[in-house]
């Protein structure tokens, strides 16, 4: 019975944990790019509806300047800005003060 109650429990805080599942988004459009200094943020808006719960902007992705990726993920919004191209975004569910998680991006 203990077993029973400790994986459901598990189960439930992992599920809390992790929020919405990780996930590809297709023909994303860049809108705009705001580069921030409060918050040491990088958010880009776009037309994509991001269903990721709770969070608080459903179209907007904040890429993490501690990102290892971060100038190669950076470099292709630039570009798909300018160019008007199509983007798939990459989410990891994780929604933060800053915004939903940009966590990998390709040009389609």
């Amino acid at each position: 019975m203990y077993k029973g109650i400790a994986l459901t429990i598990s189960l439930l805080f992992s599920t809390l944990a992790f929020g919405a599942p990780s996930r590809w988004y297709d023909n994303v459009q860049i809108q705009y790019i705001y580069a921030g200094a409060v918050g040491n943020r990088l958010a880009i808006k776009t037309n994509a509806n991001i269903d990721v719960g709770e969070c608080h902007a459903a179209s907007e992705l904040a890429l993490d300047p501690n990102n290892p990726f971060f100038d190669q993920i950076f470099s292709i919004v630039l570009m798909a800005k300018a160019s008007g191209k199509t983007v798939r975004v990459y989410t990891s569910g994780i929604c933060s003060e800053r915004g939903v998680s940009l966590d990998d991006i390709s040009v389609e």
